[in-house]
């Protein structure tokens, strides 16, 4: 062989081994460790629309009822009638009647008096509660003086009457006294607990004409009124007949 074919036969080895070589490298060389992949949590982004507005809550104010206006009538007082009676027959408030007359003692009231009463208005509602009445008692029977005992001036008159215990007691009588001759209106009314009275000495007549008076008791009974005010009755039944005595001077 001559010196060409030697050469051409480090050439072929020279090709093998290179080949060899890159076959083998993939094999040879060292596994890279992959990176791991880095999670960022991202918060999710908050939209920056406008916020609603708040409807805030307003409180209407309750409109309130008016309140019934009262009517008010005159009453002329009749003989044997009381404030209290003439309150309670009309339904009105004693209280009320003092207040719309400028009074000041319910139990002091004469014949012929004009009263305002108020009355009042009538409220549609439910049926109320209608309370017993309490039963009429009878009118006292009068006893002294006699009918037309004439008394001097310095003397002390005291009328008497049977008590009334049926059906049930009186609470108190009224007794109502008037100056017929004088002819002004001079009529007066008492409360008594007793069955008798005792003329006021300041009735008698100042001048030189003997006066005729007339007088009548009723059984009464007592109003609730409110602490501290003046204790109201009212009649309970009818007066008694007129009784008169003479008071000369």
């Amino acid at each position: 062989m001559g010196p060409g074919w030697l050469l051409w036969a480090v050439i072929a080895l020279a090709a093998v081994g290179g080949i060899g070589v890159f076959a083998l490298g993939p094999l040879l060389l060292p596994k890279q460790t992959p990176t791991p992949t880095r999670l960022i949590a991202v918060a999710p982004e908050t939209p920056t629309g406008t916020a609603a507005p708040t409807l805030a809550a307003t409180a209407i104010p309750a409109t309130p009822e008016p309140s019934p206006t009262p009517a008010v009538i005159t009453h002329t007082v009749k003989a044997g009638e009381t404030l209290g009676g003439i309150a309670r027959f009309y339904g009105a408030s004693i209280a009320d009647v003092l207040t719309l007359n400028n009074l000041t003692n319910a139990n002091v009231v004469t014949v012929g008096q004009n009263l305002l009463i108020p009355i009042p208005a009538f409220q549609s509602g439910g049926p109320t509660a209608t309370p017993t009445p309490l039963p009429t008692l009878p009118a006292p029977a009068v006893g002294e003086p006699v009918d037309g005992h004439v008394f001097a001036a310095a003397d002390v008159i005291t009328l008497r009457w049977e008590a009334v215990t049926l059906p049930l007691p009186a609470d108190a009588y009224q007794v109502i006294i008037e100056d017929v001759t004088c002819m002004c209106g001079r009529r007066l009314s008492y409360i008594v607990a007793e069955a008798s009275f005792i003329v006021p000495a300041d009735l008698a007549p100042t001048d030189s004409v003997p006066h005729l008076f007339n007088w009548s008791v009723v059984a009464v009974r007592s109003v609730p009124v409110d602490e501290g005010e003046e204790p109201v009755y009212t009649a309970a039944g009818p007066a008694s007949g007129v009784r008169t005595f003479i008071w000369a001077p």
